[in-house]
């Protein structure tokens, strides 16, 4: 699993006249074992999946996420999917990191065959993807950048139309929303 270069380097901050500098890189293992242990429990702690009579500011579709599950399950699809012409269809992985830490995760099909409006198109599918919330921001000091998610999904486009002229980009969504 990989990901293509992305030609984002910076994002701006929050309410401040000031960029933040981001590195954007394949999803490792210690990108899970931090977000897990450090990142997930502030989303599960501070929020919560549609419902009637909660604050939509409240809501997220990554609560309860194990990203050692997903990234599992994105090389199973891997290794199990094969694409028309007998190639397989590859997830591909995406962390952004801010002084070193995740604070965006994703997982995406870069050539993923499909029908959409009674045709056959090929594009890519951005299978899972969380953005560190804002108390992540507040615990650890840092300033909170803006556009976290928009360059993870920018990534994904590019490295669709690098690697198979994607023509469209795909996202799953949760059932329940978010």
């Amino acid at each position: 699993m990989g990901t293509s270069p992305s030609f984002i380097r910076k994002l701006p901050l929050r309410n401040a006249n000031a960029f933040a500098l981001i590195e954007l890189c394949p999803i490792q293992r210690r990108h899970i074992q931090y977000w897990n242990a450090y990142v997930q429990p502030l989303i599960d702690r501070h929020y919560q999946r549609a419902a009637s009579r909660i604050s939509i500011s409240r809501v997220r579709a990554d609560t309860g996420w194990d990203w050692a599950a997903i990234l599992l399950l994105a090389k199973t699809q891997s290794l199990t999917h094969l694409a028309p012409g007998g190639q397989y269809s590859r997830t591909s992985t995406a962390a952004i990191e801010l002084q070193g830490v995740p604070v965006g995760l994703m997982t995406y099909v870069r050539r993923f065959d499909c029908r959409l409006d009674g045709s056959k198109r090929r594009v890519t599918l951005v299978w899972h993807a969380a953005s560190a919330p804002v108390e992540f921001y507040e615990k650890m000091g840092f300033a909170q950048p803006s556009g976290v998610m928009l360059a993870l999904l920018d990534s994904a486009v590019q490295s669709g139309v690098i690697a198979s002229n994607s023509d469209g980009l795909l996202l799953r969504a949760a059932p329940g929303g978010g």
